[in-house]
């Protein structure tokens, strides 16, 4: 082809450092030379840039540049200039990134003469800021449960709005559960800041497989439907027959927290050699067991053939934390029992099996607040009166009493206490539904009735509240101790999503009021 006139300016394209990262900043240096006969006049430089490109700063000859169109000086003969681009290329790994650059001017010393060159840069990144290991067992037992934790981290500088981790399972291995929000068969991470890293935890059954089992995944920075695919995690784990064969039950119908719950631990030796030291546990990922594995020491031996049953007994929390769980509401509890052992020919060697998830209902926890204020959290006086409170002089306080902390509807809920005969009702109450409390003359018991409290353990569900004014007239033999201004205090319901009847007796509610900025150290009476 004929030499153009644009082919005497050249241009050359480095990066730094050597190679692109993908999420990572990297920079561009475009450097261009006029080897024309003409001076280049009203040359101006145009760059374009991979889609979702980062770009951080721009300068030409040294000098920051707002604008992807760059207003050069004259270029004369022999002229060079040099164009820095700093910014994050998110892209495919070993995929093509295309940079370009379109120069416009014009020359000629008789005529004036437009005129354009245009270049692209194609880079390659060669890695990710997204790093991913895999921990899976040494071996895997046939038949069984087996676990893997992918750690993963961003190691850029930039946080990474959306990554999805799609799992390339292995032929015979059943997904069962995953710590990881789950999205069209993808594990989804969102929002990973720099320099965070996490953990995925997952779990499936091992069916009829192969001696060895590849496990694959391949992580991908997503943009809108636009997505680029970054390395791959790989792992093989080596398969050994099924030794031992196990199952786990409860009688109970569902799991009480704050109390503790007895398994039973079936299990069969299927293999064909003798085992040795063999120990029996029931593992749980729910936080409301107490520990994630409970084990006790069973055997020393057993034979091919041989079985039995073991019971283990596991503490329930009575509570959790919010951020334990990712589901608020009829909680079912998945466990598993598991063995560990060693062979008679490999006795360094320490193997396991497990069983099949076995999933029981929680029965809804829940917290009880009961206390008296003379003033509002906020300094506000909400009662009347003396304080201390005197014999014989009339002192008011206002009773509040909350339910929170459920995870099942709760039905015909009920809070009751009795009410000492030197205290009575002002008749000012406030409730949060409902018709608030009523008092019984006869037996002076005041009870808020609740027909149905939902689940409130999600912080967004307000709590069921209710609060009443009360007046107490302290006598002569109170004098010098604290009076009580409601005693007896009992919750009952029954948890719909077990049937479980609840019941909880409280503490007496009396002046003695340390937490109140204007009661504390005024509860004795004077």
């Amino acid at each position: 082809p004929l030499k153009q006139f644009r082919d005497g300016i050249t241009f050359v394209a480095t990066v730094a450092p050597h190679e692109v990262v993908s999420g990572a900043p990297s920079t561009l240096v475009i450097e261009y030379k006029n080897e024309t006969r003409d001076i280049l006049e009203n040359p101006k430089l145009h760059l374009s840039f991979p889609k979702y490109f980062l770009l951080q700063s721009l300068s030409y000859n040294g000098t920051n540049i707002d604008n992807h169109t760059i207003s050069l000086s004259t270029i004369p003969v022999g002229g060079t200039g040099t164009i820095h681009i700093r910014g994050v290329v998110f892209g495919d790994v070993g995929g093509k990134q295309i940079f370009g650059s379109t120069l416009t001017f014009t020359h000629g010393t008789t005529e004036k003469l437009q005129d354009q060159k245009s270049d692209t840069y194609i880079f390659s990144p060669a890695h990710s800021t997204l790093s991913l290991e895999l921990s899976l067992p040494d071996r895997a037992i046939a038949s069984q449960t087996m676990t893997g934790i992918i750690t993963y981290k961003n190691t850029g500088t930039i946080d990474l709005r959306e990554i999805r981790i799609k799992p390339e399972w292995p032929k015979g291995f059943t997904f069962q559960d995953a710590s990881a929000q789950i999205q069209n068969n993808e594990f989804l991470l969102t929002n990973l800041k720099a320099g965070a890293q996490g953990e995925i935890h997952f779990k499936g059954k091992l069916g009829d497989v192969p001696k060895e089992l590849p496990f694959i995944f391949h992580p991908s920075f997503v943009f809108g439907k636009d997505r680029y695919s970054q390395e791959s995690l790989a792992k093989t784990i080596p398969i050994l027959p099924a030794q031992i064969q196990l199952s786990l039950s409860t009688d109970a119908t569902s799991l009480i927290p704050g109390k503790e719950t007895t398994f039973k631990i079936h299990y069969k030796h299927i293999g064909d050699e003798p085992l040795q030291n063999i120990s029996f546990g029931v593992t749980s990922r729910n936080p409301f067991f107490t520990k994630r594995e409970t084990f006790t020491q069973a055997l020393k031996t057993l034979k091919p053939g041989e079985e039995g049953d073991v019971s283990i007994t596991v503490p329930i929390r009575s509570q959790v934390s919010v951020n334990d769980l990712t589901s608020y509401q009829n909680i079912r509890v998945r466990a598993n029992a598991i063995a560990r052992y060693v062979r008679d020919s490999r006795a360094d060697e320490q193997l396991s099996s497990s069983s099949q998830d076995t999933e029981t209902p929680l029965t809804t926890p829940f917290v009880i607040d009961s206390f008296a204020r003379y003033t509002s959290p906020e300094g506000d006086q909400l009662g009347r009166g003396p304080l201390p409170p005197r014999s014989g002089q009339k002192t008011s306080y206002w009773v509040f009493w909350n339910v929170h902390g459920t995870t099942n509807t709760i039905n015909n809920a009920v809070i009751e206490g009795t009410l000492p005969g030197n205290v009575s009702l002002s008749g000012r109450q406030t409730s949060s539904q409902d018709s608030g409390v009523v008092f019984d003359e006869a037996t002076r018991k005041v009870s808020w009735k609740i027909e149905a409290i939902p689940p409130t353990f999600d912080p967004q569900t307000p709590v069921f509240s209710t609060a009443f004014e009360v007046i107490v007239t302290p006598t002569t033999s109170q004098i010098g101790s604290s009076a009580a201004l409601i005693k007896d205090i009992l919750f009952k319901g029954t948890d719909t999503f077990t049937n479980t009847p609840l019941s909880s007796s409280l503490s007496s509610i009396t002046t003695y009021l340390p937490n109140d900025s204007m009661a504390s150290g005024k509860g004795l009476v004077k």
